[in-house]
């Protein structure tokens, strides 16, 4: 019997109709994916900020003694590994630095500190910080400038306890006048913690210094 052959089957439009609507729901998927993960490590980010900040106010008269008997830096991760103090999503990878599960640094550094001003002159003074360098691998700009963002926000809850903060936004060659100040973080309103932070969205280098107040 007669069967009209056009009438089987898709026709190639139909197909590429098909196509392109998966794909746009294969895209869709993806960033939906991304963004998930991107907020599911800024989730795990604040809790260990919060418990590291916390650790590091409790053991400051701790490692105040220990950097009194020779001015040397005190090996601060290796006090709180003993102690079985170090947040979960941390791993030490120095006796006074970790690295956390995004592969940024931080170093925890009480010392007493040489340094000579601009002026010349030499100062010599005991320094409690903890410095935050942002990973570059394998991280977008945007999470780089998150991951700032929520640094400074967690900061704001020990805020007493913080004289300031800076960002040395930068390559290798940054110095400490050259650095972007923040003197009161407890003050701070979310639009200025955020323009401080913008440098992480375009520099070559991200690194925030939080001093402690001693």
């Amino acid at each position: 019997r007669n069967c009209d052959i056009c009438t089987l089957g898709r026709s190639m439009i139909e197909m590429l109709g098909v196509l392109a609507i998966i794909a746009v729901l294969s895209v869709g998927g993806i960033a939906g994916y991304s963004k998930a993960m991107e907020q599911w490590k800024i989730s795990r980010q604040k809790e260990y900020l919060a418990e590291l900040f916390l650790q590091s106010i409790n053991l400051k008269d701790d490692f105040m003694r220990e950097c009194l008997k020779d001015n040397k830096v005190v090996p601060t991760a290796d006090i709180m590994e003993a102690m079985g103090g170090i947040p979960d999503g941390l791993t030490k990878i120095h006796n006074n630095a970790f690295e956390d599960f995004a592969g940024n640094n931080l170093d925890m550094l009480m010392w007493y500190n040489t340094w000579n001003s601009q002026d010349g002159k030499t100062h010599h003074a005991y320094e409690y910080s903890l410095r935050f360098l942002i990973s570059q691998n394998n991280v977008s700009t945007r999470l780089q400038q998150q991951y700032c963002v929520t640094f400074l926000e967690q900061a704001q809850a020990i805020a007493p306890y913080v004289d300031d903060i800076a960002n040395f936004a930068s390559d290798n060659s940054y110095n400490g006048f050259s650095a972007t100040r923040l003197d009161n973080i407890g003050s701070a309103k979310p639009n200025e913690i955020y323009d401080f932070c913008k440098k992480c969205n375009s520099e070559k280098r991200c690194s925030l210094i939080m001093f402690f107040k001693l």
